[in-house]
């Protein structure tokens, strides 16, 4: 065997390690950071689908499966965080569209543990429209801020503002007609 030979089966091996070694790099990175995400995902489906855990299971897990396919695509110079809820957001949508899903108040109660008001809190938001809802899900159950909500949404911090803005005004103006 030439050195010639030797040399160019030599850089053939490396590049393929160096391949190989990319896709492990990917591959852990998108691990890291399904564990990181994938219970605020499921959260999320778990209220947007009236606490059913199996849809809320199957969801998250198709989300995670189109975002691993996609993830070789994913811009890095955005939060993971925005561009898993995009996913997510518009998955949800689909889901929608196939069946519409009614919330259990009482299961959603038992499941947050949470007090006498907050029942009544979920049946005002399920007057509003389903994109404030949206908004206000992920401000103020998912913690999320005005940008990344416009990202996930695709609009603009302002226009989320004002959504914002103005569902919270239509939930007090309700809670002071009782």
């Amino acid at each position: 065997m030439t050195w010639d030979i030797y040399c160019a089966k030599l850089s053939f091996s490396l590049k393929i390690q160096s391949v190989f070694f990319r896709n492990m790099k990917r591959k852990l990175r998108y691990i890291k950071l399904y564990f990181k995400f994938k219970d605020k995902i499921y959260s999320y489906f778990w209220y947007r689908t009236g606490g059913k855990a199996e849809i809320a299971e199957d969801l998250t897990q198709e989300v995670f499966l189109k975002a691993w396919k996609e993830f070789s695509n994913y811009s890095q110079d955005k939060p993971f965080q925005a561009w898993i809820y995009k996913i997510a957001h518009n998955h949800l949508v689909d889901y929608y569209r196939a069946s519409r899903p009614e919330v259990d108040i009482e299961k959603a109660k038992k499941h947050c543990g949470e007090k006498d008001v907050y029942p009544e809190l979920w049946l005002m938001l399920d007057q509003l429209p389903e994109k404030e809802k949206n908004i206000l899900v992920l401000k103020y159950l998912h913690g999320f801020n005005y940008r990344e909500i416009g990202e996930m949404i695709a609009q603009s911090e302002g226009s989320v503002r004002v959504s914002a803005y103005r569902a919270l005004k239509k939930l007090k103006i309700k809670n002071y007609e009782k």
